[in-house]
């Protein structure tokens, strides 16, 4: 469950918690990709932000819109696997991430940083932002200044004009693995 806090559930609480799940469900139902702004949904892990992630992309792919959804450390892999392969795969990849009416890229935080991966993220964030199309990111990278020590100034700039939704609470899988 998103919003479990040590089993209790103040009223406070619980309404902060329906109210991102409404921001989160409306932004998907009046999904644009020319007029939808990109999103950072930011909490510890086990909180439910990739669980929101793809319900958002269930809701855009059906009314038709063309929706990627790649983890950080896969997507970033393949394209560093195989930046020298001859097949151009690695373009592929990153053009279709690149033109996709919604990116969701999963996990950022755990992916291998590489001078070329600095390269490839900067190239994408700012190819998306260019072209106005919307991307949501989650991340457990909660602190700001941590977001620019570890991805540089010129991406930390462009990551600070998503739009945060923090995800509060504890970590839900050790509650599930009990159950």
């Amino acid at each position: 469950m998103l919003c479990h806090r040590d089993g209790s559930r103040s009223a406070s609480f619980l309404i902060a918690c329906q109210t991102l799940l409404d921001g989160l469900k409306q932004y998907a139902e009046d999904f644009s990709p020319t007029e939808n702004e990109s999103l950072m949904l930011i909490g510890n892990a086990g909180l439910g932000k990739t669980h929101a992630a793809l319900a958002i992309a269930g809701l855009v792919l059906e009314q038709g819109h063309d929706v990627i959804y790649v983890s950080s450390p896969d997507f970033f892999g393949k394209i560093e696997a195989s930046r020298f392969d001859p097949s151009g795969d690695a373009d592929t990849l990153l053009r279709t991430a690149s033109t996709a009416d919604l990116l969701i890229l999963d996990d950022l935080g755990t992916e291998f940083v590489t001078p070329y991966f600095i390269t490839v993220f900067y190239s994408l964030l700012n190819n998306r932002l260019g072209a106005g199309l919307p991307t949501i990111i989650t991340t457990n990278i909660t602190d700001g200044a941590l977001l620019e020590k570890r991805y540089t100034e010129k991406i930390s700039s462009r990551l600070s004009a998503f739009i945060p939704f923090r995800f509060l609470g504890e970590d839900i899988r050790p509650q599930k693995a009990a159950e």
